[in-house]
């Protein structure tokens, strides 16, 4: 019983069916009257879909208002974050358009945010997995999926904004259809009055995500809106296997920690001249496939590390003077907290859980998940939703970002997602971060020969605010960015073609002798163990 199509009940949030009424369309004078181009109600900031990179293409060329904890505006929301009805109302008689991006690219997957502003009358420019010409009424929203860039779907919105008369052609489904609660209690009603079918769901993991996770987009996206912004502009991803002959792709993405022969299958036909990649943001501890087995079949690999062909790491830093200010000495003051540390896999290799248990002798420390005694809304990769972060912003001076191994160039998304807040980052892993992070970003454990060191130096930042303050510093010279592995990838198809194999995939990941993650630990480690 979920939103999806297939499911024995279908429990979507809302429906729309096919009915007669007696809808009359607005006037031209009601279009005119709108004052603002389009609005956004968003609470979690950064997502899967990287719907937020969207919006930043189209506030490039027209305003959007962004309302919640990702804007500068507020609205009055309900108990589960939607907008309530005057705020509906507001968009209706100020906006055109309602900018509809799901946080997920999942097959059916729509929200109820689309179904309350199709109630209204507002064009929503839609964002996700779901097959709308199915989910929505038909020609009553605008899929960002139908243009080649955001240059196109600008001006096609700027048309409409022009011409009121074509505006008003995405209302004229509103004479022959309407929007209905769902109906899945009458489903329910009805199956279980039909004779009994015996189903048992083998696998529901598969089942959700679909037999080769085929519903991930795996931080990299679809179509050809990855590559808007690149270089190159001339590729196109997607998972659909049957857009094309299997042999007439340029190159297929394998990724390393979930493909396996048998399960997934290798492709019946290979062509020469195809690129197989290896992609994976994993260190090779959590890596759990043999990758002996695939040795000499990849040509490329996509991974975190610098020597990749195409580097992918989490996000990335680079250089760009904004406007930033740094926040008060009153900001620093006025946080209760010392330090956080959010996590769910409470024992690893590198140890991190020793150093935390020592440094609670001499700091509070709050731990969050399934290793403490705290809890956070979490997305579904584990790492908390926005409104934690917000927390951890407002009430925290410090984080604990360490990593469960201790790999060359590894770190996970949580050090990135941390330095966007003012909160500063105590990271521990394998990792140069003096290359990786901006300059005096965070706090490295490794240069600290012991815990007395490091809590003496917390404490010394956390009573003097102008020194503490100066770890922000980097925010004025700096920004952290979606990572390029997108241009990458596609600047690399574009070249001309040296031929490559990945001949001992296990030893390129590992090192010839598994130098690449770190068997012993820094002094601090040592000292506790």
């Amino acid at each position: 019983m979920t939103y999806r199509f297939e499911s024995n009940v279908q429990f979507p949030y809302d429906s729309f069916v096919k009915k007669d009424t007696d809808y009359i369309s607005p006037s031209i004078e009601f279009v005119q009257s709108k004052t603002k181009l389009m609005a956004w109600f968003v609470s979690n900031c950064h997502t899967s879909s990287k719907r937020e990179v969207i919006i930043n293409k189209l506030k490039r060329y027209f305003p959007v208002d962004v309302y919640g904890r990702c804007g500068s505006l507020q609205c009055a929301r309900n108990e589960k974050s939607s907008p309530v009805e005057e705020c509906y109302d507001m968009l209706e008689k100020n906006y055109k358009f309602y900018f509809s991006g799901e946080n997920s690219l999942c097959k059916d997957y729509v929200t109820e945010k689309l179904y309350g502003v199709l109630r209204k009358n507002i064009v929503p420019v839609v964002y996700g997995g779901a097959n709308y010409t199915k989910s929505a009424p038909p020609n009553s929203v605008i899929n960002v999926e139908d243009f080649k860039n955001t240059y196109e779907l600008v001006t096609y919105l700027k048309f409409l904004d022009a011409n009121p008369t074509e505006y008003l052609k995405y209302f004229e489904w509103k004479k022959k259809y309407t929007i209905i609660d769902n109906q899945a209690a009458c489903q329910l009603c009805q199956k279980l009055n039909e004779p009994l079918v015996t189903t048992v769901i083998k696998d529901l993991h598969e089942w959700m995500w679909g037999p080769k996770n085929e519903f991930y987009d795996y931080y990299i996206g679809f179509g050809s809106e990855p590559f808007s912004e690149c270089e190159y502009k001339n590729c196109f991803i997607t998972k659909n296997r049957s857009f094309l002959s299997v042999d007439k792709f340029d190159a297929i993405i394998f990724h390393g920690n979930e493909f396996d022969e048998k399960e997934h299958k290798v492709p019946s036909a290979r062509n020469p001249n195809q690129i197989y990649i290896f992609v994976n943001g994993e260190s090779p501890v959590m890596t759990f496939k043999a990758l002996q087995s695939f040795n000499s079949f990849y040509n490329w690999t996509m991974t975190y590390r610098s020597d990749s062909e195409i580097q992918f790491p989490y996000e990335a830093v680079v250089k760009k003077d904004t406007e930033y200010v740094l926040p008060s000495k009153d900001f620093v003051q006025n946080k209760p907290k010392f330090m956080a540390w959010f996590v769910s896999r409470c024992e690893a290799l590198s140890r991190r859980e020793v150093l935390i248990k020592n440094l609670k002798k001499y700091i509070p420390i709050d731990i969050y998940g399934k290793c403490g005694t705290l809890q956070c809304s979490q997305k579904p990769n584990l790492w908390p939703a926005e409104e934690c972060l917000d927390i951890l912003d407002k009430q925290y001076k410090f984080y604990f970002a360490a990593e469960n191994s201790n790999c060359k160039e590894y770190i996970s998304e949580r050090m990135y997602v941390v330095l966007r807040k003012n909160v500063i980052p105590v990271v521990y892993g394998g990792a140069n971060y003096t290359k990786i992070a901006p300059p005096n970003s965070v706090i490295n454990v490794a240069n600290f020969k012991n815990v007395t060191e490091l809590v003496n130096y917390l404490k010394f930042l956390d009573a003097n605010p102008t020194e503490y303050l100066k770890y922000f510093e980097w925010k004025k010279h700096y920004v952290i960015i979606d990572n390029q592995a997108a241009c990458q990838l596609c600047q690399k198809l574009n070249e001309p073609l040296v031929s490559k194999i990945v001949k001992d995939l296990h030893r390129w990941s590992w090192g010839p002798n598994r130098e690449n993650c770190q068997s012993g630990f820094p002094d601090i480690i040592n000292s506790l163990l």
